[in-house]
């Protein structure tokens, strides 16, 4: 396991970060304590969540974090680097922002008595509201820091245009604001910039925001960052691809047609092939390769993904010490 101190703070993390979007949901208490004791016993110690993780179930609260939070109580949870989230929308009134200061601090107050910790080591934000000037975000966030109640903190879902005016405003405040960026990211490229599905508030990082990172180093933090395991559930159910094309019929693909709608396209098809090529020539999944890309970036990349079930984690830690040759990256990459 490759492990990285994230850029602007003294956060020691394995390069690759466990997410528990699934928890409470699709993947009960039992399964999700055994995927996370192999995340650990395969050396990684960066595990994130949010507040907002089972909310959309009635009556389940924020059962994410709680799995997540009596696991910690099973281990030595100083070795444990966690993130979780707040700011995102009530699921009864998603129109409605909870960007103030009462709402950060409401989910983060549940979040800390939820998970038993005295202070979160990196608190993002689950949600924008442009509305709301990036001077007032930014004093609760640094309150927030000196009350020792969080130690760093970041965006998720913030718009390229924000990120700019709080990069600004920091520099102005002589603060350093945010640490990191989490926005959907991977080597798979969506149709659109903005949502997946019926929720339109998701940010997908776009080729200028690309350049941004670049430009400035910003570390990025992807959700989503093999696009639901895009290329491997295409090569799991036989897909052969040429020129962009389906070229043979194929079984089932194990994704929700949303998904699907945004990921099927010519240009994800011509990376298929080449990953396709590179996994018979060398002997590496596809889904491993997928993520090397994501290593590969001239600005810090730690990928953040998921499994569905504790078999899936050796596979997906593999891909911590790869990296994609710069050929593959100038042609595919951006």
């Amino acid at each position: 396991m490759k492990y990285v101190t994230l850029k602007n703070t003294d956060l020691r993390v394995s390069n690759i970060s466990m997410g528990t979007g699934s928890f409470g949901d699709r993947i009960d208490r039992k399964a999700a304590f055994e995927i996370l004791d192999r995340y650990c016993e395969l050396g990684g110690n960066f595990i994130d969540t949010a507040n907002a993780y089972c909310k959309w179930i009635p009556g389940a609260g924020n059962c994410a974090e709680k799995m997540l939070g009596e696991w910690l109580k099973t281990v030595d949870d100083s070795k444990i680097i966690v993130a979780t989230k707040g700011g995102h929308y009530d699921f009864s009134a998603p129109q409605v922002s909870r960007i103030s200061e009462a709402e950060i601090r409401k989910d983060l107050e549940e979040s800390l008595k939820t998970l038993q910790r005295d202070c979160i080591d990196l608190y993002w934000l689950h949600r924008d509201d442009p509305a709301v000037p990036t001077q007032e975000i930014l004093s609760w966030m640094e309150k927030l820091r000196e009350e020792g109640k969080i130690r760093y903190y970041g965006a998720s879902n913030f718009t390229l245009a924000r990120l700019q005016e709080f990069e600004k405003c920091a520099a102005e405040n002589h603060v350093q604001g945010f640490c990191a960026v989490s926005n959907q990211w991977s080597l798979a490229r969506k149709k659109s910039a903005y949502g997946v599905g019926d929720d339109s508030t998701t940010v997908a990082a776009s080729e200028d925001e690309y350049k941004w990172h670049v430009q400035t180093g910003m570390p990025l933090i992807p959700y989503s960052s093999t696009a639901s395991g895009l290329f491997s559930r295409l090569y799991q159910a036989g897909v052969v691809a040429k020129d962009g094309k389906v070229v043979e019929p194929t079984g089932e693909i194990n994704l929700p047609q949303p998904l699907l709608d945004e990921f099927l396209n010519e240009r994800n098809l011509l990376i298929y092939e080449e990953l396709c090529k590179r996994h018979k020539e060398q002997g590496v999944s596809i889904f491993a390769l997928s993520i090397a890309y994501l290593f590969s970036q001239p600005f810090q990349v730690i990928a953040l993904s998921s499994v569905d079930v504790p078999e899936q984690v050796a596979g997906l830690l593999s891909a911590s010490e790869l990296t994609m040759d710069a050929a593959f990256v100038e042609k595919f990459g951006k």
